[in-house]
């Protein structure tokens, strides 16, 4: 079953609307084994829903049940990664930007 990774305009949606589509997400994530590939896409949900910032995405991770320190070296390792294989990057003033094209090629190679 695929994957939906929807990039939405979030500047009219409130947290508790943002929260309950990574929750949906996460449901459909429940037969994907490895909380590390979950916690890839989640964060990539979470940089959708606009907490692009890490003073965000940690928390809102931690909320959804993921360990923060592994959100953090998850966060890390995706934005420092080779070019080619970069899931985000960050800008000068701390906010993630998602690769869609990476986000979305990573999402299907773990749904398969």
């Amino acid at each position: 079953m695929p994957i939906d990774i929807t990039f939405t305009d979030t500047a009219a949606n409130d947290d508790a609307a943002k929260f309950h589509r990574l929750r949906s997400l996460l449901c459909e994530c429940r037969y994907i084994p490895s909380r590390h590939d979950q916690a890839i896409l989640l964060i990539g949900a979470c940089i959708a829903e606009g907490m692009d910032e890490t003073r965000r995405i940690l928390p809102a991770m931690e909320t959804l049940g993921f360990d923060r320190n592994h959100a953090a070296i998850v966060l890390k390792h995706n934005t420092t990664a080779g070019q080619n294989m970069r899931l985000w990057s960050c800008d000068a003033s701390g906010r993630y930007s998602l690769n869609e094209s990476h986000l979305i090629n990573a999402a299907q190679k773990i749904a398969y």
